[in-house]
């Protein structure tokens, strides 16, 4: 059984304490989906959203969920929404032109 469309969101300006939050957010959602006989599907991706200063300071970020790596991308459509890294429309005006 999966849960489609999940998202986690977390905010920090911080790369390493976003990373610790967001490993034990994953930590603590693995344990829930195993104690609850669900799988979590490996296709997986997570985007970091800010203004290039900020996601520079993320360039070494990485994620993982029971021990696979979670691919990093710079855009995504959610629920028929393109979305980018940076806080402006324009991924979501070129995808839906």
């Amino acid at each position: 059984m999966y849960a489609d469309d999940t998202v986690i969101f977390l905010e920090s300006d911080k790369p390493l304490n976003s990373q610790k939050l967001m490993t034990d957010v994953l930590v603590k959602l693995n344990k829930w989906v195993i104690n609850n006989k669900l799988s979590i599907n490996l296709k997986n991706k997570y985007m970091i959203f800010g203004t290039q200063a900020m996601i520079t300071k993320y360039k070494d970020f990485s994620l993982q969920i029971d021990n696979s790596e979670i691919e990093r991308v710079n855009y995504f459509t959610y629920l028929g929404l393109a979305l980018d890294e940076h806080p402006n429309w324009n991924q979501n005006m070129t995808t839906t032109s």
